[in-house]
This record gives structure tokens, C-alpha cells and sequence, in this order.
């Protein structure tokens, strides 16, 4: 927040409370005082009526006229006050927030709770927007090992995390590739995989074994009809309670049957583990849940992918995380246990996502954001304090980010 919206009764919403309390404070003052006039007067007159003193009663008439026009005059400052304010207020208006503006009383008036809550919220966007603009100063170290063949023809499994961001919206998507064949886990967007394609093909790889979407959001899922026109997908995993409820899921199904692809519909009754080459993959979240939010429940729903090579362990988050009451992220991560490479809970953001309690349990070496790395500081600096052998953190915002693990377990990172 700007020093000019702390110094602003109209949005800051300390000024607000403290406006609030001084109000309700000088309210109390305007009505007890008044009140309090009345009784001192009563109590005279009462008196003078048990003593009979007509001189007495003569002093304490003078004296009750005179505290009822204080009485008057107090009980009616507040509206003198306020009508001042408006007289010389005039039209001049001040910004209260955008398209939207009020006089100074009107400022005043806006020292409620419900007002309050409403310029907290507005104070918490404006700093998730400031956080997000700004940038990092310190960037670690990276691992350079070479071109792309050099690293791939050195790792006996590869991971590809891809840039397939539209502008500012980021998205998923990764390939795996290990003993000559490869997979997917999510898709990126529609219209926007041009640059998977020319991956797959400089590795030379004609079909995919698989395709694992972590959940039905545009950024995860829209890129497989037009993958899915150019290459062969063998297995296609999916939770089969999101269709019909979010982007594509149908759509999706529907694709991968007519070109002979298997459906696996990931769900708790099933054991669906498989390996491929010297990667050995685990999924967690399989139940379904309904939330009242279904947008951002789908993230909720996201399968979670544990992927084991050579005693390296890779978790794949999807964009799973802690919703209405929920605990899908953190329940999740305490299963996993501890994790060498973590891909990052939805892209990096902290709303609803990388919650403290997960990230101790998961106690990550690597974190690989699928994000600009301006976005992601808070989700940055939580999983940094929460993980006491953390070496390094990746940005496929800076670049497509390739991990390749060799037979003896040892990780290198290159980015291209």
C-alpha cells in the first residue's frame, strides 16, 4: 500500500477502526452527558420539593435552564458538526477507490465494520499486487551442464518443465522421459503447444506412454486435443467425477477414445501405479470432492503424482491446496513425506496453496515454479524456511527448465 492510501481515512482501514471507536466513544459522551443533566436536574427538584426552600427552588430553576440548553446544545453537536463539515466540504470530493467517490462526512461514514472489512480485502489485493510486481534481487546459482542432447544423453530419466505461458497467464505442462519413451503430466493451452511439439520431436519421441491431467483448469488441460492430433498417446489418467463440471474434461474423454487412447479414470478403488523406464510413479488424491467453489475446487482435485528414479523422489502437485475447510494439500503432503524436487503447489500462489504445515512435511532440496519468479516470493520464502536442506529454487518464467538424474541418484538442472 502507497503512503498515500495509509494517510487516506477513506480506504485505510486502521484509520477506519480507530475513526470508528472515537465515534461510538464521542456518541456515548453526547447521550450519557445529556442524560446525566436531566438526572443532576431531577435530583435539585426533588430536593426542593422534600425541603420546601422556595429560595432554593428560585436557584435551581436558573440552574436546570441552563443545563438543559447544554443538554440541548450537546445532544445536537454531532449534526451541527456534521453539517459544518458538509457546508465547507462543498463539492470538493475524495477518492474513496476506483470509480467511486465521497465527501469528507461521507469518509466519516464509511468507519463501520462492514466498510472495514471491505477496505481490508481491498488492502490484501493491492498488496498481493505490489508482492507481484516486484523483483528478486538475488537469483541462485544455476547448474549449467551443456546443450539439451548433453544432459539427455547423461540422465537415465529427464524432466522437461516447460514454459507455455499466453502472456501473463503461466500454465503446466512437463515431460518425462526415461529408456526411450516419455509422457506428459498436464497439457498447458489450447492453441499454445507449438513449443512441446518441437521438444518432443528434437528427442525424437513419436508416442507419448502416457498423459496425466492433474485437473480440468484451461492452463492444465486445453493443450491435449491439438497434442493429441500431432502424437500418439497411449494411456490418457484422469479423474473421471470431474466431467462435465470444468473445461474439457469431456472433451478430452471423448478425443482420447476416438483415437484409441485408454482412459484410466484415477480414483481411490484402483491401483493404477505404474513405471515407465526407470521411473516409477505413485498417485495420491485419487478420492473427489465437492466444493462450494467449483473453480477453485478443481485445484483442490488435482491428482498429486509421485515420481520415484533411482531413489530420487519428485513430487508433481498439480494445483492442489487447502480449500473450504479442507486440508487435500497439507494431508497430502504429509503421505508423500519428504521430497528431493518439489513442483511447486499451483504455480506458487499462497491463497489457498503451500501452506506451511505442507511444506515442513514435504522438506524439499529443489523447487521448480511453473511462474515468473515475481509471482511466487511468499510461496518462495516459505518453502526456503521450511526446508532445512534447500539448495536451490527454478523459474520456467526464466526459461524451459530441464532435470536430469542419473543412475547413482545425482540431479542436475540446466535451463535453457
Amino acid at each position: 500500500m502507497s503512503f498515500a492510501d495509509a494517510v487516506n481515512i477513506c480506504t485505510n482501514s486502521s484509520v477506519l477502526r480507530v475513526i470508528m471507536f472515537l465515534s461510538s466513544l464521542i456518541k456515548m459522551i453526547f447521550i450519557l452527558v445529556p442524560i446525566g443533566l436531566i438526572l443532576m436536574i431531577s435530583v435539585d427538584f426533588a430536593k426542593n420539593v422534600v425541603t420546601n426552600d422556595e429560595s432554593s427552588m428560585k436557584k435551581n430553576v436558573s440552574v436546570a435552564l441552563k443545563r438543559i440548553l447544554m443538554a440541548v446544545v450537546l445532544f445536537f453537536i454531532p449534526t451541527i458538526v456534521g453539517f459544518a463539515i458538509n457546508l465547507v466540504n462543498g463539492e470538493e470530493k475524495d477518492v474513496i477507490f476506483e470509480g467511486e467517490e465521497a465527501t469528507y462526512l461521507d469518509c466519516i461514514a464509511n468507519a463501520n465494520s462492514e466498510k472495514i472489512a471491505l477496505y481490508e480485502q481491498m488492502e490484501e489485493d493491492r498488496k498481493r499486487i505490489e508482492l507481484a510486481q516486484r523483483k528478486e534481487v538475488v537469483i541462485p546459482d544455476l547448474p549449467q551442464t551443456g546443450s539439451y542432447e548433453e544432459v539427455t544423453n547423461k540422465g537415465v530419466a529427464n524432466i522437461y518443465f516447460l514454459n507455455v505461458f499466453l502472456g501473463d497467464d503461466v500454465g503446466d505442462c512437463i515431460i518425462l522421459e526415461s529408456g526411450g519413451k516419455a509422457g506428459l503430466i498436464d497439457t498447458g493451452f489450447e492453441n499454445n503447444v507449438s513449443g512441446v511439439l518441437e521438444i518432443l520431436n528434437e528427442l525424437k519421441i513419436k508416442e507419448l506412454e502416457f498423459v496425466i491431467i492433474t485437473h480440468g483448469h484451461v492452463d492444465h488441460i486445453s493443450g491435449y486435443g491439438e497434442i493429441s492430433d500431432k502424437i500418439k498417446i497411449k494411456n490418457l489418467y484422469i479423474k473421471e467425477a470431474g466431467i462435465g463440471k470444468h473445461y474439457g474434461y469431456s472433451k478430452v474423454i471423448n478425443k482420447a477414445k476416438k483415437a484409441g487412447t485408454k482412459v484410466n479414470n484415477v480414483s481411490p478403488t484402483t491401483n493404477q501405479d505404474f513405471t515407465m523406464g526407470s521411473i516409477q510413479f505413485k498417485f495420491y488424491n485419487k478420492g473427489y470432492n465437492v466444493y462450494s467453489d467449483m473453480s477453485r475446487g478443481d485445484n483442490g482435485n488435482s491428482i498429486a503424482t509421485l515420481a520415484t528414479i533411482n531413489g530420487v523422489r519428485v513430487y508433481f502437485s498439480g494445483d492442489i491446496g487447502n480449500y473450504y475447510g479442507d486440508t487435500t494439500e497439507s494431508d497430502t503432503a504429509k503421505e508423500i513425506g519428504k521430497v528431493d524436487v518439489y513442483k511447486v503447489a499451483h504455480h506458487g500462489y499462497v491463497s489457498f496453496n503451500n501452506h506451511e504445515d505442507a511444506l515442513q512435511a514435504l522438506s524439499p532440496t529443489y523447487a521448480v515454479f511453473t511462474n515468473y519468479r515475481a509471482n511466487a516470493t511468499t510461496a518462495s520464502s516459505r518453502i526456503k524456511n521450511n526446508s532445512p536442506n534447500f539448495k536451490a529454487e527454478y523459474y520456467t518464467g526464466d526459461g524451459t527448465i530441464i532435470m536430469s538424474i542419473s543412475s547413482n541418484g545425482t540431479i542436475t538442472f540446466i535451463q535453457d
